[in-house]
């Protein structure tokens, strides 16, 4: 059977996802400590506690723990590819930061003339085209792209604004209240409220995850398995339905040059983000680039019963500009829809290529 598939993830209730900030007695998480989509730090162990656990696993059970599902640092035979987000079987993906909007329109930023900056000499992005000179130009926030709007995208075109799906099409969060039990009594201590945000996905709204490495048939038995804070469960459904990885369309311009932009669809983890964020994610170096800012995430370590270090990532989106020669192309072009950075098995650094015009 095949060892690749794809779990479609939906929440059977609601999702508890919060940043990694403190979250004690007598504290709350807000609508601004909420976390969605989860980072796949997160998922990752929660996917393969549940495979485990339909293997015959149990906590603690050390000598059970089956050998190809890695060690609480590796994913041993496994890789993960996402998270990503569907709506009615529809993909979506992070929107490229250059693309921005006006009252009407969908716009591009891109690389302007050299200008003397604090950055040294560098091309800064400038706006491609405005609507009228009335027109406000903004960035695109709290939204998705769909697989159409996106292929258009990396061709240079402009997608039309029904592409664009906002967050608020997707989910919505709910303030939830609790009491503190004492663990002896089982009743209500007095006066230990506490409060956090939960998450509820629209109707149609799933998560989608693809799953390497490992036997189809230990997974079959998976339907539900606890996903987040509180224990809260999800519900699974596997296919074999792969990433529509939109296709490979960079031609070189009659001036011979090659005009392309790298953007990621999942966060990057590099050795050295700001020198990424300036630069670029190869060795080389981009034109001009519009990221996003540096997100600091960590995750759960089952076995050690702790919160796992933060780390930085370059968020989904962030798009850098080149203007190469074919030969210097070549070497690059190879890693549409491959990861770069650090940790690919975890699915960081997914990066694919599109095309600008100067």
């Amino acid at each position: 059977m095949s060892n690749s598939v794809t779990w479609t993830i939906e929440p059977i209730d609601t999702w508890f996802f919060r940043q990694g900030t403190p979250y004690d007695l007598g504290q709350q998480v807000l609508t601004g400590d909420v976390v969605f989509p989860p980072h796949m730090s997160t998922i990752q162990g929660a996917i393969r506690t549940a495979i485990a656990r339909a293997q015959g696993w149990q906590p603690g059970q050390d000598d059970k723990w089956p050998d190809i599902l890695g060690t609480p640092d590796d994913l041993g035979e496994m890789s993960l590819e996402g998270v990503f987000l569907q709506k009615n079987g529809q993909w979506l993906f992070p929107v490229p930061r250059h693309l921005m909007k006006t009252h009407q329109n969908l716009i591009y930023l891109k690389p302007g003339p050299l200008v003397d900056s604090d950055l040294g000499s560098c091309a800064l992005p400038i706006v491609d085209v405005t609507g009228s000179e009335d027109d406000k130009v903004s960035e695109i926030e709290d939204a998705y792209i769909t697989e159409e709007g996106l292929i258009l995208c990396l061709q240079g075109q402009r997608p039309p604004m029904n592409s664009l799906v906002p967050n608020e099409c997707l989910w919505q969060t709910e303030i939830r209240t609790g009491l503190t039990i004492h663990d002896q009594t089982q009743t209500a201590e007095p006066g230990l409220l506490y409060q956090s945000t939960h998450i509820r996905l629209k109707k149609g709204v799933a998560m989608a995850i693809r799953v390497e490495g490992i036997p189809r048939e230990w997974q079959e038995s998976i339907h539900a398995f606890p996903l987040g804070g509180e224990h809260r469960f999800a519900r699974v459904t596997l296919s074999e339905n792969s990433i529509p990885i939109p296709p490979f369309q960079v031609h070189p311009s009659r001036d011979g040059y090659v005009r392309a932009f790298a953007t990621l669809i999942t966060p990057g983890l590099f050795t050295n983000p700001s020198h990424v964020l300036r630069y670029g994610p190869f060795s080389e170096p981009c034109l001009s680039a519009v990221t996003g800012r540096i997100t600091m995430r960590g995750g759960w370590d089952l076995k050690r019963h702790m919160p796992r270090p933060l780390r930085p990532f370059i968020p989904a989106g962030s798009v850098w500009f080149y203007r190469l020669t074919e030969d210097a192309w070549d070497s690059l072009k190879r890693l549409h829809g491959h990861h770069v950075g650090l940790e690919a098995e975890y699915g960081f650094g997914h990066i694919i290529f599109g095309q600008w015009e100067e």
